[in-house]
């Protein structure tokens, strides 16, 4: 078995940032592990939440409740997060914030609408591709 260092994580946010949240596919459990917060136009954040799931249709469904997205454009992120898992009791917003960086960025799209089947298609890569 390969000992998977590597993660994929996605992140999507409101072009008015007002809403973010991070998917990350946990292989141990079996399922999506969202994560995110809104904001506030002074950078205040409200709490965040957490949620989880085990169906790609689910996460779709809840990223179209918490996204305004008949009315805001958002950016979708894919990124690499390296060795997330070593000495963490568990990923949380603050972790994933904290991870997130130019340098482990392997693809944004800014500024884009919500189309199921692009996050439908996302969602199975965090799921299907392994390091």
């Amino acid at each position: 078995m390969i000992d998977a260092h590597d993660k994929l994580v996605l992140y999507l946010e409101e072009e008015c940032k007002d809403t973010y949240c991070y998917v990350v596919y946990d292989f141990t459990e079996r399922e999506y592990f969202i994560c995110g917060s809104r904001t506030t136009k002074y950078d205040e954040k409200y709490c965040p939440f957490n949620f989880y799931c085990k169906s790609k249709t689910t996460v779709l469904e809840y990223l179209q409740f918490i996204f305004d997205v008949a009315f805001c454009r958002l950016t979708y992120g894919l990124y690499n997060f390296y060795n997330i898992f070593e000495g963490v009791d568990c990923v949380d917003l603050d972790l994933l914030e904290s991870k997130r960086n130019d340098t482990c960025e392997i693809t944004v799209y800014v500024d884009t609408d919500f189309k199921k089947k692009k996050v439908y298609n996302l969602l199975k890569m965090l799921k299907e591709i392994r390091y």
